[in-house]
């Protein structure tokens, strides 16, 4: 007599199973014993810690009682008038520099841009055969007079023009003009320019 038997079928095969009880209990055991070791690692860097800090409140303490004791024993010190008075002037004196600024940067005594626009604009417009000798500005900018002189009284004109050309002198009008020959047989001419109008 034959029989057959069936090596496919699932009853005969042999499982081999990955996650077994044996396997799962020996993950967690170590999975525990990992944990134990970083909780006891944890707690001890928490005692070296909390053993620094104590000796650094002590520290601290002593510093605070050291520091007691130094002041009971030193007198306090007494104001210094000399120092007051000198604090009192120099809050004067700040006070006074603030003030002056809030005028100057409110433009109630002139411009506040400064002068050497005049300077650079003039120097730009040079005119040949004529120079100046002398440039007054006053009235925080508001008032300029120009004083020089010129080989051909003609030039002094073209010094105007050119003058108008430059953005820092739009809007000055020269009032006064006043032109005569230099003493003895001079060719040159002296003139002086004014934006303040000339008495009489």
């Amino acid at each position: 007599m034959m029989q057959q038997i069936n090596l496919y079928q699932p009853m005969f095969r042999h499982e081999r199973r990955v996650f077994s009880a044996k396997a799962m209990l020996a993950c967690a055991g170590i999975m525990i014993v990992g944990l134990s070791l970083l909780y006891g690692y944890g707690r001890w860097q928490v005692g070296l810690l909390a053993d620094e800090v104590e000796g650094l409140s002590a520290q601290a303490e002593t510093a605070r009682q050291t520091l007691a004791g130094l002041e009971q024993r030193l007198p306090k010190r007494a104001e210094s008038k000399l120092l007051l008075a000198e604090l009192a002037r120099l809050d004067k004196e700040l006070g006074e520099k603030r003030r002056a600024v809030a005028v100057l940067s409110g433009g109630a005594v002139g411009q506040r841009r400064g002068f050497s626009a005049y300077f650079e604009g003039l120097a730009r417009q040079r005119v040949e055969g004529l120079w100046l000798r002398n440039i007054e500005i006053s009235q925080g900018g508001k008032a300029l007079s120009l004083r020089g002189s010129a080989l051909r009284p003609e030039l002094v004109p073209v010094l105007v023009e050119r003058l108008a050309r430059e953005a820092v002198f739009t809007g000055i009008r020269f009032h006064t003009l006043e032109l005569e020959r230099g003493q003895g047989d001079s060719v040159v001419f002296d003139f002086m320019l004014s934006t303040v109008k000339a008495e009489g």
